[in-house]
Formats: structure tokens, C-alpha cells, sequence
């Protein structure tokens, strides 16, 4: 299991480190479990830019997305996923 932190000194994960290690690690991972909102700070994670980093290492790689039901609106519909995690 690989886990993404924020930077030392940071409290919030940037979208870059998130897509850096699919990347890095893109070859090691067949799915990707993220939540779209931080419940903790309030920010919204580029879940569109994570999806495709994740199809681009692995065609048909699964990528699952917590938190539509928090009311805001991802778009998911033109990320190329097959399913959400309410």
C-alpha cells in the first residue's frame, strides 16, 4: 500500500505529489482508492488529472473515488471510471 503525505512543514497534498507517485509507482499499483474532498482541510483534489495519471500508467487500471456524496460536483462522468464509492 502506498500512502501520499503532504510535504513537511505542509498540511494539504498537493495534485502534482498525488500524480508524481502514480507515476513513480504506476507500474506497482492496480487501484487506486482516493477521496475526492479532505474531510480534514476542506480541499478539493483534481480527481480528473488523477484518474487519467492512473489510466495512462495502466490501461483499465481501477480507480475509485470516495466522497460524491458530499455535495459537490466532480464531473465524473468524463473521468473513464467504472464505478464511485458513495
Amino acid at each position: 500500500m502506498l500512502v501520499v503525505k503532504p510535504r513537511a512543514g505542509e498540511y494539504i497534498l498537493r495534485d502534482n505529489d498525488i500524480i508524481e507517485t502514480i507515476k513513480t509507482h504506476g507500474k506497482e499499483i492496480a487501484v487506486i482508492l482516493f477521496s475526492g474532498l479532505s474531510y480534514f482541510t476542506g480541499q478539493l483534489f483534481d480527481m480528473a488529472a488523477i484518474t487519467r495519471a492512473g489510466h495512462e500508467q495502466v490501461l483499465g487500471m481501477v480507480v475509485l473515488i470516495k466522497g460524491m456524496h458530499c455535495g459537490v460536483r466532480f464531473g465524473s462522468c468524463s473521468w473513464k471510471r467504472p464505478f464511485k464509492i458513495a
